[in-house]
């Protein structure tokens, strides 16, 4: 039979594993993404780039296509390279934390109190 203070450990605990395998990797993900993020801003006037993406596409929402490819070319490298890296960082991020509830599920099956099975 599971108590009530058995769930509250296995909470803590759970909580604890969690956070210690998830930390770092958000910590790194979010560096990355930030670094990206102010190369971007280094190079390019995001306000105007903003207001003009909005502009179109409140206007013509056709020409958001075309709008969206000439600033792409037209773009230096160094901010094509930093979206793009920005862009990776941000799947790369979403991919560890879904790892991390997968894991995260499976050491709450090992661990089920209901068995009384700790291993």
């Amino acid at each position: 039979m599971v108590t009530k203070i058995q769930n509250q450990v296995m909470r803590k605990v759970y909580f604890i594993w969690f956070f210690k395998k998830v930390l770092p990797y958000a910590l790194a993900d979010i560096f990355v993404f930030g670094v990206f993020l102010y190369i971007v801003g280094e190079y390019t006037f995001v306000r105007v780039v903003m207001e003009n993406f909005v502009r179109i596409l409140l206007s013509s929402p056709a020409s958001l296509m075309p709008y969206l490819a000439d600033a792409a070319l037209n773009a230096k490298f160094v901010v094509n390279m930093s979206l793009a890296g920005a862009t990776i960082a941000m799947i790369l991020a979403f991919k560890n934390v879904l790892a991390l509830f997968v894991q995260l599920r499976v050491f709450k099956e090992e661990t089920n109190l209901r068995r009384g099975v700790f291993y």
